[in-house]
């Protein structure tokens, strides 16, 4: 049990107890050894002169304890740790690969994914952006985890944004551009969380090569996560309502197109701006890196909380004072 004292500096006279108690015992010995020599009282002085002096120290020491106002910590005041991060998930026709309408989807797993970061670091709060062809805020930074599941699970889908392409370079000079534009929201963003199998163009690369240095001088950290395997993976044909037609795959000039992960522009964006690359499978080491960078935030700080303890000591100083009393009669 934790105590602190409202005036602790009181308890710096606790060196003056023994001496006066001493003072005390010296004193009162003498008076009973006189009482003994000329009343000729029968009570042993020696015990009695002791007693007085144990009940004077609890006496004093109790005294000075409730002065000082003791308290029992409930809580030390906890430094509470939070962060601000941004999940940009490639929502491209690439992402809904998979060799069978029974298999999930590579943005399957990717949803999987951010569903295990948003629950594993609840004191940050999160904010998902769609990357295509163009890229659209599809969440605000939020701490309700209800919010962003429905987000999830029900606005996150292949082609929700209707523009071919994947194009991640796009995507963080949207990003740089909300923190200079909309500083209370967005600047206190500074890791990103890419989540892309990494299959895009030769331009789309040169672009993502071209903005990763003004990502970092933004103090913008990337961590990218890629999703997939070296394996080619046909892209099942929706019907109308967007569902998987079994046994059809998108074609290109006249064959089944095979899309793979290209994990090299998503190592690089990592490697220059000072992030880390994950596959799908290293989920964990994710999280651990996440929250690694999460920074103390006053603002969330738990102030300590303490309760008066002063009534058992109360109760010390008047059965000590009583029984001064009765020895007194005595």
């Amino acid at each position: 049990m934790e105590i602190e004292f409202q005036f602790p500096q009181l308890l710096v006279l606790m060196l003056l107890v023994l001496p006066v108690v001493y003072f005390i015992h010296y004193g009162y010995a003498l008076r009973e050894k006189m009482l003994n020599r000329f009343a000729g009282s029968k009570i042993n002085s020696h015990h009695r002169a002791w007693l007085v002096s144990i009940l004077s120290f609890c006496v004093l020491v109790t005294l000075l304890i409730i002065s000082a106002g003791p308290k029992r910590v409930l809580n030390s005041g906890e430094r509470k740790l939070s962060g601000d991060f941004v999940i940009m998930v490639d929502v491209s026709r690439s992402m809904a690969a998979r060799q069978s309408c029974n298999e999930s989807t590579r943005l399957d797993r990717a949803k999987i994914i951010m569903s295990e970061v948003i629950s594993e670091i609840p004191e940050a709060k999160f904010g998902f952006m769609g990357v295509a062809g163009l890229t659209f805020v599809l969440s605000e930074l939020s701490f309700d985890r209800q919010y962003m599941f429905d987000v999830i699970n029900h606005g996150i889908f292949v082609e929700v944004i209707p523009m071919p392409g994947s194009d991640i370079a796009n995507a963080l000079h949207v990003l740089m551009e909300k923190k200079m534009d909309q500083p209370p929201i967005y600047e206190s963003v500074k890791h990103v969380v890419l989540i892309s199998d990494g299959d895009i163009s030769e331009e789309e690369i040169n672009a993502l090569k071209d903005v990763s240095p003004l990502v970092s001088q933004s103090e913008i950290v990337v961590h990218s996560v890629g999703v997939g395997s070296d394996d080619g993976i046909p892209i099942p044909t929706l019907d109308a309502n967007r569902q998987c037609i079994s046994g059809q795959f998108e074609r290109a000039n006249g064959k089944e197109f095979y899309t793979h992960l290209l994990e090299s522009p998503l190592i690089s964006v990592a490697d220059n701006t000072g992030g880390i690359y994950f596959h799908e499978s290293q989920t964990e080491e994710l999280i651990d890196a996440l929250r690694s960078s999460l920074v103390e935030n006053p603002a969330l700080d738990v102030p300590s909380q303490t309760q008066d303890i002063t009534m058992p000591f109360i109760v010390i100083l008047a059965l000590s004072l009583f029984c001064l009393f009765l020895i007194k009669k005595v």
